[in-house]
Order: structure tokens, then sequence, then C-alpha cells
């Protein structure tokens, strides 16, 4: 039944919409364009992830059953939303008349184009997009219920952001100096496939990142590694007098690019080489015989060092300096050149280093098992090493199981 009584929200309910709607179209210092609501406050839909849908879902806060009764009578009816409540930022409703107009519009932009055969948006997200740029996605809102005191509330919330992304849950809100916060969120049932927008963002319970921020993080992050300074360095010495060895020929390249390297740099008057900036993985430093010599211009030694972001390696050669009159047959290199390098960067941080260490898991039957897994999986060859994910698997999925405990 959809009653025609106006000024719908007022008083505490667009108090409570506001904070709705802070929820789902802010974050932080980030705002959607646009908050878009459905024009009307729908009827209660009960749905989850369950074969049987509870009423009010499993929730850890005390729910006041007047509040519950209040809520089941309210969502009986529609209501027409008004677009002057006061919220914030700029409200746009979807009426009956948008969705039709954004689904043409989208119709348009996707005709002729070949989309493959997988995952797309529907021509009313595709419109959606382009009429409202920035814009987070759509939320539709029930009829409030309260307690009669007006200091607890509830009201189920849709909020829809693509053709495979959404979520149902309940809001639980308490009032507190004249504020409406929510306290508990508790969800029904959510979908959440991000095919890379830059607006669409997936807003209900266990929210995170979207994929287009995220690989903004890790461009930056390439980036600012790039930025860091890295360097190696060394001394070319006669391994036979220790003397340093001047205008020694040093060239760095990868093993792909001994005849072409990257850079060739001269030892000064003390054997002293400095190399900075490095291209980024494995690099060749070669120490190259001199001029003067039968075999000026050939590799006498070599050494191999991965060059990470912020890295100061030390390269030392000792080079035997007669073999470079040897004959071209009797190829020999210097000994092994002296490599003091720090150490790549971790892969895991120091409180995964800490966790990991500190975790009993898995011991007695359980390490047994894994054990046997394991082995079963074909072994390793001695001196492998066997990767795992550091935290075990939970069979449930989804942002539902964010707030489940066990």
């Amino acid at each position: 039944m959809l009653t025609d009584q106006p000024l719908y929200p007022d008083g505490d309910v667009a108090d409570v919409y506001r904070a709705v709607l802070d929820t789902l179209f802010t974050d932080g210092s980030r705002t959607s364009r646009f908050a878009v609501l459905y024009e009307l406050a729908e009827m209660r839909v009960v749905a989850c992830d369950r074969p049987v849908c509870p009423y009010v879902p499993d929730h850890r806060s005390s729910i006041d059953t007047l509040t519950i009764q209040s809520f089941r009578g309210v969502t009986l009816t529609r209501r027409p939303i008004r677009p002057d409540f006061g919220y914030r930022l700029p409200l746009r409703l979807l009426t009956a008349t948008v969705q039709t107009e954004l689904t043409a519009i989208g119709e348009g932009l996707l005709k002729g184009v070949n989309q493959g055969t997988g995952m797309s948006e529907a021509p009313f997200w595709m419109g959606f997009m382009s009429k409202y740029p920035g814009t987070w996605g759509s939320a539709g809102l029930t009829q409030v219920g309260f307690n009669p005191a007006h200091t607890e509330a509830i009201l189920q919330v849709r909020y829809t952001c693509g053709t495979y992304c959404g979520s149902n849950e309940l809001m639980l809100l308490r009032k507190s100096e004249r504020r409406w916060r929510i306290v508990e969120r508790m969800p029904e049932a959510a979908r959440y496939t991000d095919l890379g927008h830059t607006d669409l963002r997936f807003r209900g319970v266990g929210a995170q990142k979207p994929l287009v921020e995220v690989r903004a993080e890790l461009i930056d992050d390439s980036v600012r590694k790039m930025r860091l300074p890295r360097v190696v360095r060394g001394v070319v010495t006669n391994s036979a007098s220790g003397s340093p060895m001047v205008l020694a020929r040093v060239s760095i390249g990868s093993g792909e690019t001994l005849d072409t390297p990257w850079t060739q740099v001269y030892s000064d008057s003390l054997g002293r080489y400095l190399v900075r900036n490095l291209p980024l993985g494995s690099t060749n430093i070669s120490v190259h015989c001199p001029k003067y010599t039968r075999r000026a211009g050939e590799v006498i030694s070599i050494a191999n060092v991965y060059v990470a972001a912020g890295t100061d390696t030390t390269v030392d050669f000792p080079i035997q300096l007669n073999l470079c009159d040897l004959p071209r047959d009797t190829w020999v290199l210097s000994p092994r050149p002296r490599v003091l390098t720090s150490p790549p960067p971790a892969l895991l941080d120091s409180a995964d280093i800490t966790a990991a260490r500190s975790a009993k898991y898995p011991s007695g039957d359980e390490a047994a098992i894994y054990t046997a897994v394991l082995n079963g999986m074909g072994g390793a060859a001695p001196g492998s090493v066997t990767l795992l994910l550091n935290k075990t698997r939970s069979l449930c999925a989804g942002p539902a199981c964010a707030q489940r405990r066990v």
C-alpha cells in the first residue's frame, strides 16, 4: 500500500535517514558526488543467505521488542520521500521515469559495443554512471521503527552498486545527546563483484577498498620505491699487491646484455667506483681487463647482485691482473668478488612476522593431518620451500561473514 502522507521524512526519521546516508555515501574524507535514493520508502523485504531467514538477523545488541513491533507496522506500507529533508550531499531521487531514462542512456552507450563473454554492467548502470559521475551507488530505505521514547530506531537498508554489487541489511540506531548513531549493522544478503569502475563502490558490511583505489595505491607505491636511492659501490684492487686499480672499467647490466651494458663507469685514483639508481632486480657487475693487457676489454671478474629499492650494495673486486695476459684458450676469472648488501624488502611486515612466530596452530592431530595433506600433494624437492597462506580459510563467503564469530 502506498500512502500519500506528505513531509516524509521529518523529525527523528529525517535524522535517522541522514545518519544512514552518511554511512553509505561518505568514507572518511571521501564522499560520493550525489546521494541517490529511491523515491519510495519501501516495505520490509526478508532476504538472506540462509535457507530460512529470520525477521531480525543475528545481532549482538539488545533490541527493544517495541522497536521491532513498530518496525513491523510501519513497513507494511510505502511512502514517497521528499528530496528536501536537509541532507548535506546533493540528493537525487530515482523515480520510475528516471530509471527508464537511465536504461535508455545505457542502451545508447552500449549500442554497437562488443562486451565479450565476461561480466558486464546492465544498461541501467551504464546510464547511471554517465548521468551521476562520481556517485558510489543507490540506496533504498524502509520506513523507520522506533521505541516509544524515540531513543532507538531500526530500518532496512538496500544498497546497490552495480549489476553484481549490492547488499541488504538492517541498521540499529540509538539517540544520544540529540544525535542518532548507528550502533549495529545486521547483514542479510550481499553480492560484491568489483568490475573496476572508477566510481561505483560496495558500502555494505565488510566493504573493502575498490580495485581502482588499490591499483592506484600500488602504482604510487611502485613510483615511490623507484624514487628511493639505490647504490652499488666498491673498490677494484690488484689481488697480488693490494694496490688500487686506476681507471678500471666496470660495466652494469642484466645477464642478457653483457655486450650492451646499461651503463659503465671507471674507477678513480683509489680504485673506487660508484653507480647510482640502477634498474631494480638482478644485475651483473663486471670488471674488464685494462686496455694495455693482452685480453683488453674482456671480463675478468663478475658479480650478480639483487638491486632493491633503498639498498646500498658494496661489491669489491680483487683482480688477478696477470690473468689478463694469459692466452684466450686458458680463460680464467679472478676470485669471486666480495658482496655486502642490504636484503630486499621483506614480503611480510613486522606485524605479520610477529604473529607467525607466536602462532601455535596447527599442533597434535591437526599438524599430522596438515603434513599428510601436503605430502599427498606430491611433496617437494629437498631444500625447496612450500608456501602457505598465513591464516586458515573460512567456509563462510561474502561480506555478510564479517560480523560472524564462528
